[in-house]
């Protein structure tokens, strides 16, 4: 195995763990949640056990929260599974932008995190490539996380996805100046190096000091070697 390889062997174990780190981490935010509302219920019954009566409003309440939890539970587990089994197949027909808005669902909490607004323009209709569902998720995603890596706090990050005659152009944009740091060179490497390996295009890679701009052009057919 090359350096290359296993570079690209550990970066994609990586960006499977971050998302997976990241996905449990908000369904156990949920069970703490419901398991706390629940004592609230609990709680509740109690007094009334005891003669108090029973506050029909602050119970449905609680119940209310209790089921929006649940529905964003369940949200949580659909990205999971559909993230876990983007690695069944090395080479699929897909959708970019159902792919792309996938993506951005998982950059959610990276971006809340950072306090940085992601707004996304995407098409109407499906764009359809062939190539490695894995890794198309990967490239969208190093794009997002090298523009998070630039901003601060309140900075937004505009991504947009354009049918082309060759595949889907996909940009990354924000005013925020990419900052000379030893984790974004890594980054940008590293972007530059998947792309090449998976027939993407990388258009306009920004360096130090610029605005941050990424165009990567997802070819009709990405293959593996």
């Amino acid at each position: 195995m090359s350096n290359k390889e296993k570079e690209l062997r550990e970066g994609g174990f990586a960006f499977m763990g971050v998302i997976n780190a990241s996905l449990s981490h908000e369904i156990n935010n949920v069970l703490a949640t419901v398991n706390e509302l629940s004592g609230l219920i609990d709680d509740i019954l109690v007094v009334a056990e005891r003669g108090r009566p029973l506050n029909p409003t602050r119970l449905r309440t609680t119940v209310s929260r209790i089921n929006n939890q649940l529905r964003r539970g369940q949200r949580l587990v659909r990205q999971l599974n559909q993230f876990a089994h983007s690695v069944d197949d090395p080479i699929a027909s897909l959708d970019c932008t159902a792919t792309l808005d996938e993506v951005l669902a998982l950059s959610e909490r990276f971006s809340n995190l950072k306090k940085v607004t992601i707004k996304a323009s995407l098409p109407e209709k499906p764009i359809a490539i062939i190539g490695c569902p894995f890794e198309i998720r990967h490239i969208l995603f190093r794009c997002i996380e090298i523009g998070l890596s630039s901003c601060k706090p309140h900075d937004m990050i505009k991504v947009s996805l354009v049918e082309q005659e060759e595949g889907a152009l996909y940009t990354v944009c924000s005013d925020a100046t990419v900052q000379d740091s030893p984790k974004i060179r890594r980054g940008l490497q590293f972007l530059s190096l998947l792309a090449d390996k998976y027939d993407a295009v990388l258009k306009n890679a920004p360096q130090p000091g610029q605005p941050v701009h990424i165009a990567i052009l997802l070819t009709s057919q990405i293959h593996l070697d």
